[in-house]
């Protein structure tokens, strides 16, 4: 646990040296969220208020769950800068984890007063929902963000098998952009989409979350869903786990 502290606070002090680029990207992310609101708000198709809360819920919850690192990774794999890590106690996904837990605690500090700002302008109100709700929330959203970053991880580890995985990170990024509300909820997608991002990882990512947080989910539906998600987690831990393990069997060192 101390020497994950430590990848914590060395990346914290790592992303405080580029504070300004963080805020760029921080600010990027707020744009495009921000503008999809808008859009959505003169549709005039289902409740503003409901739009208004799921987009804040967004940009919450989708910095606590992102996850970056696949290029990193991919990157370390091609070069053999992984090969230290082989020999170390701890694991290198415990340092990518360390990296992305804390950019994520800097890019919040500047979310968190855009976020006050936004909720006085567009009149935020938070959902009055039943304490179970906000722990099935809470329980859901850190769920949410592993399988994020197990999923990240995969497609970077696929440098094992391909010298250039910027394709594959292309399709994935397209289909979770899609299929994890992130660009729109998936209550308002036709009925055979919203059927097919059950059956997908990236639901489970993003969306189980805003969807309890903002009320389409029946209380007596929460439970089961955090099952299925959890199940979800631990596939992506063993399919995750298996693939490591396979890459390292073909893997060879070069460069630095």
């Amino acid at each position: 646990m101390n020497k994950f502290i430590t990848y914590v606070t060395v990346s914290l002090k790592d992303t405080l040296v580029y504070r300004g680029d963080v805020a760029l990207y921080t600010g990027s992310g707020v744009v495009f969220t921000l503008i999809t609101l808008i859009l959505w708000l003169n549709t005039n198709t289902g409740s503003p208020q409901f739009y208004i809360q799921y987009y804040f819920f967004l940009l919450l919850v989708g910095l606590i769950c992102s996850s970056w690192n696949s290029i990193f990774i991919s990157r370390d794999i091609r070069f053999g800068r992984i090969s230290p890590f082989l020999v170390k106690p701890i694991p290198y996904i415990i340092h990518q984890a360390g990296n992305n837990i804390g950019e994520k605690l800097v890019k919040l500090v500047f979310l968190i007063p855009i976020l006050l700002a936004l909720g006085l302008f567009f009149r935020f109100t938070f959902p009055v929902v039943a304490p179970v709700v906000w722990l099935a929330f809470v329980i859901s959203v850190l769920f949410a963000a592993v399988i994020n970053f197990i999923l990240e991880f995969i497609v970077g580890i696929t440098a094992f098998w391909l010298d250039d995985s910027e394709a594959l990170r292309e399709i994935y990024g397209v289909t979770s952009l899609a299929f994890s509300g992130r660009f729109v909820p998936l209550v308002v997608l036709p009925l055979f989409f919203r059927k097919l991002a059950a059956f997908l990882p990236f639901r489970y990512s993003l969306s189980l979350p805003l969807e309890i947080i903002t009320k389409e989910l029946p209380v007596d539906q929460l439970f089961p869903l955090l099952v299925i998600q959890f199940g979800v987690l631990l596939a992506v831990i063993f399919l995750c786990r298996l693939l490591w393990q396979w890459g390292l069997v073909r893997y060879t060192a070069s460069g630095n």
